[in-house]
């Protein structure tokens, strides 16, 4: 009974990572019905907008380097 449950949860974790890790790559979410679910066109422009901003942002600071590299890159 038991490695049935975890079998359960690692496939629930298996799927979640999926999920999150493709969920803004590919601009589509399948949920656990199989359904095919559009993500709202504002958020993945707003997605977009954050990284053009954190791409220019980070040219800058490899440039500078040190402790203003090393924030810039929590915060993204």
């Amino acid at each position: 009974m038991e490695e049935k449950l975890i079998d359960r949860l690692e496939s629930a974790v298996a799927r979640l990572e999926a999920l999150s890790t493709s969920a803004f790559r590919d601009h589509r979410v399948s949920d656990f019905s199989g359904a095919d679910v559009t993500i709202d066109p504002s958020i993945v422009a707003f997605d977009d907008l954050l990284g053009q901003l954190f791409g220019r942002v980070l040219a800058a600071d490899e440039k500078i380097g040190g402790q203003v590299l090393e924030v810039t890159k929590i915060a993204q």
